[in-house]
């Protein structure tokens, strides 16, 4: 019964997002709301995306300084940046630039 009382945590945090008109997509993998954070620029998206490399905390703390984005909202996007050698962050599956789900395990994966 796992099944149903993950989906009831999944709906509850999709429950409490609340986009206001932002561009996201809802993993379909764990279904955690993904912000695209289409006003941040290149440049923040790239650093962000290296300290994630190093760090996924302070990832997490230059992606809510730079977007105003809560804890919850930062983690989910950081967990989901897939990793430098463009392969999956949940399979490890080879993913295409521009590509934002795996092709192997549907998840979610950010080119920043």
């Amino acid at each position: 019964m796992r099944g149903g009382a993950d989906f009831a945590a999944a709906l509850a945090a999709h429950r409490r997002f609340s986009p206001n008109g932002r561009p996201h997509i809802v993993c379909p993998q764990c279904r955690a709301p993904i912000l695209l954070f289409e006003n941040l620029s290149e440049q923040v998206k790239g650093e962000i995306a290296d300290l994630r490399r190093k760090s996924r905390v302070l990832a997490m703390k230059a992606l809510m300084r730079a977007a105003g984005c809560d804890l919850a909202q930062a983690k989910a996007n950081v967990l989901h940046l897939r990793n430098e050698e463009s392969r999956c962050h949940w399979c490890g599956f080879g993913v295409p630039a521009g590509a934002l789900l795996s092709s192997q395990c549907m998840s979610v994966n950010i080119d920043w």
